[in-house]
């Protein structure tokens, strides 16, 4: 379950008292399970850009939840926001690990599918390869619907159509997918492959994917994990240099001798 950070914004004559303190505690009694990190309060503080006139920066909270919509339902309840202050949520991508880059882990029971890639290209090249019809075909397999978020995509294999709900696309940053029908591979049905596209540097990107669901748990898991290798490599090559290897390329066949 992707894990979510809500920073919290004091109202300006916020004061801290043992009342704030304890609505914030029944909150954390009332996340339950979503709760992975009580946070801290900031109380020294200084803000860059725009912030907000009415509000400082109070600290911050990590949550669980399946997707952003959960996560901004669970933070409704949230004192702050009663209390004429707000808070800010967003998805974390796990890129550091205190100092260090985070490294791969090896694969445990029930952890999702996961890769990085680096390519040398822009976010724009890598978004249009993950939402345009043309571009999805150069590199994974023929398809037809539409990349847009709210869209559906039909995706064609050997045995059958996948298809695949468009649950967001975010330009230059984020994609994120629902299967929703596949017959001829039932294990994909409700699971949730996610792309998060990372700046790197002016010429290059990083590409997070995340099969969310797909563990290895499931029957699948082999042949998926060798499909995705391979799909993702093809991915970075399209973005690089014009030319992935799809379904029924030369390479493709290939590795499926």
């Amino acid at each position: 379950m992707p894990t979510y950070l809500i920073t919290n914004r004091f109202p300006a004559e916020f004061k801290p008292s043992p009342d704030a303190f304890a609505a914030m505690t029944a909150w954390f009694e009332q996340l339950d399970s979503h709760l992975e990190d009580r946070g801290n309060p900031a109380f020294s503080r200084a803000t860059l850009g725009s912030c907000g006139p009415d509000s400082t920066l109070g600290g911050y909270t990590l949550i669980s939840a399946e997707d952003l919509d959960e996560a901004m339902e669970l933070a409704k309840s949230h004192p702050l926001v009663r209390l004429g202050g707000g808070v800010e949520i967003g998805e974390l991508t796990l890129i550091n690990v205190g100092k260090e880059l985070a490294t791969p882990r090896p694969a445990e029971a029930g952890a999702d599918y996961q890769k990085t890639i680096r390519a040398n290209a822009e976010p724009k090249a890598l978004f249009d390869a993950l939402t345009t019809l043309p571009g999805l075909a150069a590199w994974w397999t023929d398809v037809t619907g539409s990349g847009a978020a709210g869209g559906e995509l039909r995706f064609s294999f050997d045995a059958g159509i996948c298809v695949i709900r468009v649950d967001e696309a975010t330009p230059h940053a984020s994609v994120r997918w629902t299967v929703t029908e596949c017959a001829f591979l039932p294990d994909w049905v409700g699971t949730r492959p996610a792309f998060t596209i990372t700046p790197v540097d002016a010429s290059s990107c990083e590409v997070q994917f995340r099969h969310h669901g797909l563990t290895p748990d499931l029957e699948c898991i082999d042949m998926c994990t060798r499909g995705w290798d391979h799909f993702l490599v093809s991915l970075r090559d399209y973005v690089e240099v014009g030319q992935g290897s799809p379904r029924d390329s030369d390479a493709d066949r290939a590795r499926r001798a």
